[in-house]
C-alpha cells in the first residue's frame, strides 16, 4: 500500500474519476438523462443504483489500466 505522501502526489497526478466525469459531460452532456430515458425492466421497489450509476461504473471499470480505481484505493 502506499503511505499518505505518496496517495496524495498520486491523487494530484492523476485525477482520475474527475478527468472521466468532465469529459463525459463535455462530449456526452446529456449522456445521463439519455440514460434515465430508457425503460427499467426492475421491479421499483428493488431500484437502488439508477441504470445511468450503473453505466458510469460499467464505463469507469472498464478503463485499460484500471487506474481510477488504484487511485480511490
Amino acid at each position: 500500500m502506499y503511505d499518505k505522501k505518496e496517495k496524495r502526489e498520486k491523487r494530484k497526478k492523476e485525477r482520475g474519476i474527475v478527468d472521466f466525469m468532465m469529459i463525459t459531460h463535455h462530449f456526452f452532456h446529456s449522456l445521463r438523462e439519455w440514460l434515465l430515458e430508457i425503460e427499467d425492466p426492475r421491479y421499483q421497489s428493488y431500484i437502488t443504483y439508477t441504470r445511468a450509476d450503473l453505466v458510469y461504473t460499467v464505463l469507469i471499470s472498464r478503463q485499460p489500466d484500471n487506474r481510477l480505481f488504484t487511485i480511490l484505493m
